[in-house]
Formats: structure tokens, sequence, C-alpha cells
């Protein structure tokens, strides 16, 4: 049996889509010898490579997550019964719009462990230096403090602060790092859970969706940009359109998009 790397992107809430494909690795009874993972990627590759179930996260997801209709920021004005939204609460200060005060609680449940020698599986989590403008990549010590990190969102969560540096969200830098496993394994696996194209794209946005589009387009920018460097073994692309970034309550509509590329991930783990 050949070792399959899985690579994790970055997308916000699209990043649910990462869901259905870990159940399908489930189902096949077969485990990543290593994961990689960028924001929403980072956050899911943790719990999984802590030892959660693709099931487990699915459950956890609709747990936490109430079903809405709700606009971009009523989606955390109006969940006051979440975990998610009492891990957050508006700032409008100090470099951020939105306060994490809870965050570290939220991840502890989520994940089950707190540095990276307890996982399951070997993990990589990528974020921003800001000053530097490079790139880091976290395999040891805190987890919660990298993938606090990993998932920053400059201007909309406050930068972490780690070994004298000041991280921000790894979108900036590496949206899709399964290169970051070459030479660790023997196949590799990218989950790209990039935006597709709007369907109103003569609308102009809000000012919020303006901020988010932004690094939206920046990320797909960086994420072709690698692809023409080399593909991975297998690049899945689940499409859950018209997802903005913080649309947490369409889990149900993002699950179901991203059936179609776990059922040719299926295929190709027959395979393997």
């Amino acid at each position: 049996m050949s070792r399959i790397g899985l690579a994790l992107g970055s997308g916000g809430a699209r990043g649910l889509a990462h869901v259905p494909i870990l159940e399908e690795f489930d189902r096949a009874g077969i485990r990543p010898c290593a994961i990689a993972g960028t924001s929403i990627g980072a956050i899911i590759g943790a719990m999984y490579a802590a030892g959660r179930s693709g099931k487990w996260i699915r459950e956890f997801a609709n747990d936490h997550i109430p079903g809405s209709e709700a606009s971009l920021l009523d989606t955390f004005k109006k969940l006051k019964s979440s975990v998610i939204t009492s891990a957050f609460t508006f700032n409008f200060g100090h470099g951020s719009i939105l306060k994490d005060a809870k965050l570290e609680e939220f991840f502890t449940e989520a994940f089950g462990v707190k540095t990276f020698e307890e996982l399951e599986i070997p993990l990589k989590v990528v974020a921003g230096d800001f000053w530097k403008r490079s790139e880091v990549v976290f395999d040891s010590g805190d987890l919660i403090s990298a993938v606090r990190a990993s998932m920053s969102i400059p201007g909309l969560f406050k930068p972490v602060e780690r070994d004298d540096r000041v991280l921000v969200d790894g979108v900036v830098v590496n949206p899709l790092p399964y290169d970051l496993l070459r030479g660790a394994c023997d196949r590799l696996v990218a989950v790209n859970v990039q935006a597709t194209k709007a369907e109103h794209e003569n609308s102009i946005p809000r000012t919020l969706d303006s901020v988010l589009g932004a690094f939206e387009i920046m990320e797909s920018s960086l994420v072709n940009a690698r692809l023409t460097a080399g593909e991975p073994d297998l690049r899945l692309n689940p499409e859950a359109k018209d997802v903005r970034v913080l649309e947490f309550h369409k889990a149900s509509e993002i699950f179901r998009a991203a059936e179609p590329e776990a059922k040719r991930l299926r295929e190709w783990l027959a395979n393997a």
C-alpha cells in the first residue's frame, strides 16, 4: 500500500468540504501518513490528525453550527448559543474585527490534544510571518497557537505572536500546501476548496465581502502558480458555489457539494 500524504487547503466555510473527503479515507480503512493544512485546512487537519474520524468531525460541525440563512455578519450576531459564536466576539479595534478570547477552549474541545507530539498523524500547519513576508511551517510544540495563527485572516482576526514572530493566515503564503509533503509520502492528495466564479459578478460587493474576496483572488493566484510547478497525484476540487468565507451555516450544502469529489477519491483509493 502506498503511503498517502493529504493536503487540506484554505477557503473558510468551504473548507467543510474536507469532511466528506476524510470520511472516504475512513471507509477505505486508509490513514494518511502525513497531513498538511492551511487555515480551515489546518483546523480540520488537526482534528483528523488527533484521531477524530470524518464522521466525528461532521457531527461536531452539525452540533456547533446551527442551520440558518443569515447574512455574512448576522451569522456571528444571531447564533448566540453556538460554541463558535461564543469563541468569537466583535472587537473593532486592536488589529481585528473579531476577538477570539475563547478560541483556545473551542480548539481544546475540537482537537482533544494541545501539542503536535500528541497527534496520531504527523501534521504541518502553515502560517505567514507578517513582518518578514515569509512562510512559517509548524510541526512541533503548541498545536493550538499554530492553528490559531494559520486561520488569522488579516483584519478579521488579531495576528498571533509566537517565537518572536507576528503570524497571520497561511492563505497569504501557501493556500494548498501539498509541496510540504513531498519526499515524506509516496503519493499526494490535495483538496482545493478555493472559491469558484461568483454568480453575481457584476454587482458591487459589500465592504467585508470586498476584503475577503480580495484574499480569495490572491488565494487562487497562489494555488495556480504552485500547480504549474507540479501537480499532486490527485487534486480534488469540491465546488461549493456561492459560499462565502464566513458562511459556515451552509454546512449541509457544502457537504453535499463535496460528494462528487469524495466519490472520485473513493475510486482512486481503491487502486492506491
